[in-house]
């Protein structure tokens, strides 16, 4: 176990990318970072969202593959229903995943996302209008680690040639309702020459979103003194797009999870306009009171006001 529980949670779909990560994991891979493969614990977790009437193969292929391996093993049954939305799987997938952290005490969610998966967000995210942080999005964080993100698509399934890795292939990546696969089959007939123009571009989108992230965070945390409270006087007079980006800044220092543009528009517009005494629902665990003079972030079990 080493020094610490050194212990990771691994979510395999059964696909190729998810496949060729658990190798690396089992064969310690030189293309992994050391503290994956340093005496480290696996806990392979698979999610059958219940969109697919075959789904079930998915899951007995992945159990078979972490016994194989010698890795514990973790799924739940979703039952989504074939109607469900890309982000509501994601949502709940990401509910089970930090659930079996949770459970094994892990210090990491590891996920396959690959470099092609960077640049998919990154044009899904122009689309959809999420301004600057859309386009360095996808990367890794102390607990949710992408290990792949520097290989491209090409890569993992040379990689899977090399050691003989089989699969199951996911049939809804052929369908063209989900806009990932329309993104995916636009970026198919792309040179890889261009997608490295592409993916150099958005490392240095990426590289300036962190400097001005740590500007905006200086400045909070300045206005804050230690308590989730920010003042309605210095607040409202803040030009609406900046005040947006205070107002994320905000929300990541509290912790918030699940933050959108529609909840940072509905805070910003609720401390500029709403009358004292107005609450409102943040995510889960955090709600809202508009003051006189201040928003404050309070627990939503005791309304006891957060520290930052």
């Amino acid at each position: 176990m080493g020094e610490k529980n050194n212990c990771f949670v691994v979510a395999v779909s059964g696909g190729v990318d998810s496949c060729v990560l658990l190798h690396m994991l089992k064969s310690k891979s030189e293309l992994l970072p050391p503290s994956l493969i340093k005496n480290t614990k696996i806990v392979v977790a698979h999610v059958d969202h219940g969109i697919r009437e075959n789904s079930k193969r998915d899951r007995l292929f992945v159990e078979k593959l972490a016994k194989e391996y010698g890795f514990e093993f973790e799924y739940t049954d979703l039952s989504l229903g074939k109607d469900a939305s890309e982000n509501q799987a994601r949502t709940k997938r990401y509910e089970f995943l930090e659930k079996v952290m949770k459970k094994h005490h892990a210090i990491g969610i590891i996920t396959a996302h690959h470099g092609d998966d960077v640049l998919e967000t990154a044009a899904i995210n122009i689309i959809r209008g999420t301004g600057r942080k859309g386009l360095s999005s996808l990367k890794s964080s102390d607990l949710r680690i992408r290990p792949l993100l520097k290989l491209s698509k090409k890569q993992i399934l040379d990689y899977a040639k090399e050691f003989g890795i089989k699969w199951n292939e996911d049939e809804t990546n052929s369908e063209m309702k989900y806009l990932r696969n329309r993104i995916r089959r636009a970026f198919s007939s792309v040179e890889s020459e261009k997608k490295e123009e592409f993916s150099d571009h958005l490392q240095k989108i990426a590289e300036t979103n962190q400097y001005i992230d740590s500007q905006i965070m200086t400045l909070l945390r300045y206005r804050l003194k230690g308590k989730a409270v920010l003042s309605r006087s210095w607040f409202v007079k803040l030009d609406h797009t900046l005040a947006g980006e205070f107002m994320a800044a905000f929300l990541r220092l509290a912790k918030v999870q699940d933050i959108d543009s529609k909840l940072i528009e509905r805070l910003v517009v609720s401390l500029k306009a709403s009358k004292p005494g107005t609450k409102i629902d943040v995510d889960k665990n955090h709600v809202g009171l508009i003051t006189k003079r201040s928003l404050r972030l309070v627990y939503r079990e005791n309304l006891k006001t957060l520290s930052v």
